[in-house]
């Protein structure tokens, strides 16, 4: 699966959102970092568990990400696709 977003490649921090995509869709943005994906820690050095949790969803299914944004932090669900 996929949610049209990449992460920076030195953290969980997505630095890239294609703005039709999925990711977008369900308010993520640039600069977020994903902590957890459906409730299970994801924290590590460059964002591939984060990356690999998500993307072996089915397309189809919700993923809630709980993300930090600035001070807040909150989970923001988004469909996975293909």
């Amino acid at each position: 699966g996929s949610i049209d977003a990449h992460f920076d490649g030195s953290s969980s921090t997505f630095d890239v959102i294609d703005a039709n995509g999925a990711a977008a869709n369900a308010g993520l943005q640039v600069g977020d970092q994903v902590i957890a994906v459906d409730g299970a820690s994801v924290i590590d050095t460059n964002g591939h568990e984060a990356m690999q949790v998500i993307t072996q969803r089915p397309p189809g299914t919700t993923a809630a990400l709980t993300v930090v944004r600035g001070a807040a932090t909150m989970t923001i669900k988004v469909i996975v696709h293909r």
